[in-house]
C-alpha cells in the first residue's frame, strides 16, 4: 500500500481490493529487502530502532550547528559591549540548545510562530532573575516556584513545556551566573542570538517525511521478525522459559511502541501519499500489529 505496487516487499500479490489505485506507478517507493545476517544487517537494524529515517541525527547536527554558531557570534558583541564573553557564550548556547527543540519542525502550520514566541519565556527568565533579591529564602521559594509552573505547563503539550522548560533555564543560569540588573542589555542580545541562530538552522530543510515513514516501517517489520523468532524459540523448548518469556514480552512492548509511532506520523499529511492510502497503511500497520498479538497469546 505504501510502496504503491500489486504486491508485498516479499512479492506476494495483495488483494484485488488492497491494491493501491495508479499501482506500478513508476514514482512507487522501492521495497525493502530484509537482511538477514552480517555486520551490515546489525548496523541497518540497531538504527532502525534508534533512529528511524535518521531524524535524530539530523535534528542533533541542526542543533550543535545553532548552538556553535551563536557562540561565534555573541563573543565579540559581549567583549565589544564590555560585558564577559564567557557567561555570553554559555548564555547564548543554553538558550539556543534548549531553543531548538521548540522550533525544529516548526516552519509551517500552526507552530510556525513557535521560534518568536520563544523570546518571552527567555525575556520573563531573564527579567526574575535580575529583579528578585538574591537572598537564600527568596533564591530557594522562587527558583520552586518557576520550576514548578514550568512542570505544570507541560499538561498543554510538548512545544508549551518546552517553553516552560527554556524560561527555568534562563533563570537558573543567571542566578548560576551570578547577573546584575547591570547585566541586563548583554543578556537579552546573548538571548536573541541564541534564538535567531535557532530559527535561521530551522531553515534548512529536515528529512523527507517520507523517508520518515519508510524507516518506521522498516522497523514494525523488523520488530515483528523478533517476535517470531523469540516465540519460535519457545515453542521449541516445549517449556516455560522464564526468560524467552521476558524477552518476548519486552518485543510486544516495542512492537506496540513501533506501530503507534508509525501511525501516529501517518496521521498527519505526508508528501507523495493520499489521505486514503495513508488511512489504509494505518489499518494494515494495526492489523500486523493485532496479527502478532493474537499468534503470542495462542501460547500457553
Amino acid at each position: 500500500i505504501y510502496r504503491d505496487s500489486a504486491d508485498t516487499p516479499d512479492g506476494t500479490p495483495l488483494p484485488r481490493s488492497e491494491v493501491p489505485a495508479g499501482s506500478g506507478d513508476a514514482t512507487a517507493v522501492p521495497a525493502r529487502r530484509r537482511r538477514t545476517g552480517g555486520l551490515r544487517a546489525w548496523a541497518h537494524r540497531t538504527h532502525l530502532f534508534l533512529d528511524p529515517g535518521w531524524v535524530r541525527l539530523a535534528d542533533a547536527i541542526r542543533t550543535l550547528v545553532a548552538v556553535t554558531v551563536a557562540v561565534v557570534i555573541v563573543v565579540p558583541i559581549a567583549n565589544a559591549m564590555g560585558g564577559a564573553g564567557t557567561h555570553a557564550a554559555v548564555f547564548a548556547g543554553l538558550v539556543a540548545l534548549f531553543a531548538a527543540p521548540l522550533t525544529m519542525g516548526a516552519g509551517s502550520g500552526p507552530h510556525r510562530w513557535a521560534g518568536v514566541i520563544a523570546i518571552v519565556p527567555a525575556v520573563v527568565g531573564i527579567a526574575i532573575g535580575l529583579l528578585v533579591p538574591r537572598n537564600p529564602v527568596w533564591t530557594v521559594v522562587v527558583l520552586a516556584l518557576v520550576a514548578a509552573l514550568a512542570a505544570w505547563v507541560r499538561r498543554f503539550g510538548p512545544r508549551i513545556g518546552g517553553l516552560g522548560q527554556l524560561m527555568f533555564v534562563v533563570y537558573y543560569f543567571t542566578l548560576l551566573l551570578g547577573e546584575g540588573p547591570t547585566d541586563a542589555a548583554g543578556l537579552l542580545v546573548a538571548a536573541g542570538v541564541g534564538l535567531v541562530t535557532t530559527a535561521l538552522v530551522n531553515l534548512v530543510p529536515g528529512p523527507d517525511a517520507r523517508r520518515l515513514i519508510d524507516g518506521g516501517l522498516g522497523e514494525v517489520y523488523e520488530r515483528v521478525a523478533l517476535l517470531l523468532d523469540t516465540t519460535i524459540d519457545i515453542v521449541s523448548t516445549g517449556r516455560r522459559d522464564r526468560r524467552l518469556t521476558n524477552i518476548r514480552q519486552g518485543e510486544q512492548q516495542q512492537l506496540q511502541r513501533a506501530t503507534t509511532t508509525v501511525t501516529g506520523q501517518l496521521g498527519s499529511h505526508v508528501g507523495g501519499i493520499t489521505s486514503a492510502r495513508a488511512h489504509t497503511l494505518r489499518l494494515r500497520v494495526f492489523d500486523v500489529q493485532l496479527a502478532a498479538e493474537n499468534m503470542v497469546n495462542l501460547l500457553p
